[in-house]
């Protein structure tokens, strides 16, 4: 299977919310638009192969977290290479990313370390955890 491509996801916010999204400048997979009742939205997009113990992995850095506090929606894609994508509405995932679990490098300075398992995100260095559903893009109905 392949992975979901960006400029399918960008098609769907396109032809079944009537949102255009638009790339946020220097950012590869995070973009933003208005919602059809005017609310600020805030997609990313990360992509991840699936690993060898059998999930794919994302960060979220400090600096993203800032960033999206900006937009009233803000969504999380996660595109796996096995052809499944996850959609998340990041008020829920939100709670689950706190200062106890966070790493720290120089490379990507604050941030958290995600796992993507079949049917739950888990929080590295916590016991956080969501439940998740495979290609569920309805679950966007609910949050614009």
């Amino acid at each position: 299977m392949n992975t979901i491509s960006i400029p399918e996801i960008l098609d769907l916010f396109e032809n079944k919310y009537n949102i255009s999204l638009l790339k946020i400048q220097r950012k590869k997979i995070i973009f933003e638009g208005t919602t059809t009742k005017k609310k600020s939205i805030v997609v990313v997009m990360p992509e991840s192969k699936i690993y060898l113990k059998g999930h794919g992995w994302v960060d979220f850095t400090k600096k993203q977290l800032d960033l999206f506090s900006k937009y009233s929606i803000v969504i999380a894609i996660f595109r796996l290479n096995n052809g499944s994508t996850y959609y998340i509405d990041f008020n829920k995932l939100l709670p689950l990313l706190t200062q106890d679990c966070m790493h720290n490098n120089k490379k990507e300075g604050d941030h958290w370390k995600l796992d993507i398992w079949p049917n739950e995100l888990k929080i590295k260095r916590s016991n956080g955890k969501l439940s998740i559903k495979p290609n569920n893009s309805n679950i966007i109905d609910s949050i614009v």
